[in-house]
């Protein structure tokens, strides 16, 4: 049988690490272990509107 695991592209397991910050953190601190990061700040649907002019961008999360 071939089960698939809850994977962090998975919205629900992506939503559940980025919401809580110690989470948020563990995970970057995996990816990027170079950089010795100590905290993180994490805004949840960022939009990123600068201007009229410009494209308009949406983050899911900004951290």
């Amino acid at each position: 049988m071939n089960r698939r695991y809850p994977r962090i592209t998975d919205d629900l397991v992506f939503g559940h690490v980025m919401s809580k910050k110690k989470n948020c953190l563990e995970l970057l601190r995996r990816i990027f272990p170079e950089l010795h990061l100590k905290k993180v700040n994490v805004i949840t649907q960022y939009d990123g509107n600068i201007g009229l002019e410009t494209k308009n961008i949406r983050l899911d999360v900004w951290a």
